[in-house]
């Protein structure tokens, strides 16, 4: 089980459940740009179903749907994989800041605190997908230091860019 506690110094990091859908919901309702590239617009039992959402070959012990606060206001949401595709991965499947906290560096201090988080555990790196019309979602994460590895389909049927992130380098 991951520490979340330790995955931020600046923010409160827990698990967000069923009864945490309405803030949940609340988030997602103010960042109308990203349903408009991924539709349809967020309903709380898509919510639902997000917070229980697993790949193949994965169970609810390598999820975890967690929550960014700040001064007891959510202001972002994360949903994480651990050893998907494989052992010593993190797979970032959702990441969201709160409309009204963007474009303050809120989410850059939460990845590179995960970056860092995950790097002195030793894995190996962090991946990731975004819409690929989304140009947005596309600067934020290439200024995270993430690489495109391939252009793909979800499992929605959404053109995405898969993005990894190394966080070490072996050497012989």
């Amino acid at each position: 089980m991951l520490p979340l506690a330790k995955f931020s110094a600046e923010f409160k990091v827990r698990r967000l459940s069923e009864s945490d859908v309405d803030i949940i919901f609340k988030l997602c309702r103010t960042n109308d740009e990203y349903y408009h590239y991924c539709p349809p617009i967020i309903t709380k039992q898509a919510i639902i179903s997000d917070l229980k959402a697993l790949p193949q070959g994965k169970t609810m012990k390598d999820k975890y749907f967690i929550g960014y606060f700040y001064n007891d206001e959510l202001l972002a949401i994360m949903d994480l994989i651990d050893g998907y595709p494989e052992q010593g991965i993190i797979f970032i499947g959702l990441f969201m800041v709160d409309h009204r906290y963007q474009n303050r560096g809120y989410g850059k201090i939460i990845i590179q605190e995960l970056i860092d988080y995950f790097r002195k555990n030793n894995y190996r790196s962090l991946r990731l997908a975004w819409i690929k019309e989304n140009g947005k979602a596309e600067h934020f994460w290439l200024d995270q230091g993430f690489t495109p590895i391939k252009d793909t389909v979800d499992s929605e049927g959404h053109a995405v860019v898969l993005a990894g992130k190394e966080l070490y380098y072996v050497t012989s």
